[in-house]
């Protein structure tokens, strides 16, 4: 008798449940708390990115001034603090560098003194651009001041406990300074390290004591001494009324761009010539043009006015080495250099 096999059956097998949502949850989880733990942060950084542009034009007020055919820009940058997140984003964008703190705002700075610190720089750029404007278009114009006031004293700085607060600094190895102009003039004529000798009027009484320049906070490559300066005794001789606006800019890098847009507007120069020019540096009594810091962010913030051309400074030129530029580039040493290139009489 045969035996009849029942028939096989397949038994189906449990599906496994997929893991990769559970997976990809996870990511996401760990992904968010790093991004939350890398922005909150804060390393010890400061970025510069670009800040936006201001047309002078807009910010200067003479009486009757000659219209200029054209805009004259000055730029500006960005400066905040760096988180990890933001730390490790800067290292792919061309526009945006990044600067260890002390190099900006040294240890010990309070959000008032560097304010001040910036608004006193903008008011001296202001005065002397003025009078370099004025003084080249023929008026009679004076600046004078009886020597270079110590206004602050930063906590850590090597100077304190060398300087003192309202000290008036009279001589610097020897030569005489009247303005904070003429102090940096001549601090710039030397490298970080350097002693210097100061002649120091404390309280009236003569004094002399000897610094070491340090970093500038904006440009290690350039010294300083490490203190809030402002000129003593400070005035202004002018036969014209001019008033700028400076917004909520600080610093003194706007000092070039302030002289050009003066001498278009108080002469029958066309300067701009139906050009947007853009600019940056610092102005001196005598008109040279200082460097600055920032000068890629802000070649960026050139580009994107649409300006035709952009004032270097001679002393920030090397640093736009291999830098990709997309509008034409200038580099000047003095006020004279940016007006032979803009009247077309440069060599």
């Amino acid at each position: 008798m045969d035996t009849l096999t029942p028939p096989a059956v397949a038994v189906p097998t449990p599906e496994r449940p997929a893991r990769w949502p559970v997976v990809l949850a996870v990511f996401i989880v760990i992904l968010a708390i790093l991004i939350g733990v890398g922005a909150s942060v804060t390393l010890p950084y400061y970025s510069f990115s670009p800040g936006p542009a201001y047309e002078i034009d807009d910010l200067v007020t003479v009486a009757n001034p000659d219209p200029i055919d054209g805009e004259f820009y000055m730029l500006t940058i960005s400066l905040s603090p760096v988180s990890a997140i933001e730390y490790g984003l800067a290292q792919f964008d061309r526009s945006v560098d990044i600067i260890p703190r002390e190099s900006v705002r040294p240890v010990g700075q309070t959000d008032e003194q560097y304010r001040a610190r910036n608004r006193q720089s903008m008011e001296e750029s202001k005065t002397n651009s003025v009078f370099v404007a004025l003084n080249y278009l023929g008026y009679d114009v004076t600046v004078t001041g009886d020597g270079v006031l110590v206004a602050g004293l930063t906590e850590g700085s090597p100077v304190e406990g060398i300087l003192m607060p309202d000290d008036v600094i009279v001589s610097i190895d020897g030569t005489p300074v009247t303005t904070a102009s003429d102090l940096t003039a001549l601090i710039s004529q030397r490298s970080v390290g350097d002693e210097v000798v100061l002649d120091v009027l404390r309280a009236g009484e003569p004094v002399s004591v000897t610094a070491t320049l340090i970093q500038h906070v904006t440009d290690p490559d350039r010294p300083m001494v490490g203190f809030l300066a402002t000129t003593n005794n400070w005035a202004y001789t002018s036969p014209i009324d001019i008033e700028i606006d400076t917004t909520n800019v600080g610093g003194p890098s706007a000092g070039l761009m302030y002289t050009l847009t003066l001498i278009d507007l108080l002469s029958e120069d066309d300067l701009a010539a139906g050009r947007v020019i853009a600019g940056t540096g610092t102005i001196d009594l005598d008109g040279n043009v200082g460097p600055i810091g920032g000068i890629r962010q802000k070649v960026v913030a050139a580009e994107a006015t649409g300006a035709d051309v952009m004032l270097v400074p001679a002393d920030n030129w090397d640093e736009l080495e291999g830098f990709d530029v997309g509008i034409e580039l200038v580099r000047v040493e003095t006020y004279l250099d940016a007006l032979a290139y803009l009247t077309g009489q440069e060599s």
